[in-house]
């Protein structure tokens, strides 16, 4: 399996234990860039990343918009996500990380 180390090169906290209600900008950051590392691993390319602040959902999220899921089933994105996620090894809550066509 992929290794994907964090921006900073030092370990991650336990992701379980992560909040995501007061993710700080570096641990945003490094989330970021792990599921964009493993997006790319499975070859989802031209990715755009934002995140979205609390308000809502009770978390932030993180919203990914790429054109690789404009030709592609909800349930194709939805496992590509899923995959990515697990290659990162991250613990994301319910709607934590959204991918979607850049154009929704």
């Amino acid at each position: 399996m992929l290794h994907i180390p964090t921006m900073s090169g030092k370990r991650l906290q336990d992701e379980a234990a992560r909040d995501w209600a007061v993710l700080t900008e570096d641990q945003r950051e490094d989330i970021e860039y792990r599921i964009r590392l493993a997006l790319g691993f499975i070859m989802v390319t031209g990715v755009f990343a934002r995140w979205q602040s609390p308000g809502e959902l009770p978390h932030w999220q993180l919203i990914i918009e790429t054109t690789w899921c404009s030709d592609r089933s909800e349930r194709t994105i939805a496992r590509a996500l899923k995959q990515a996620i697990k290659i990162a090894k991250i613990d994301v809550p319910k709607n934590g990380v959204v991918l979607k066509d850049h154009q929704q």
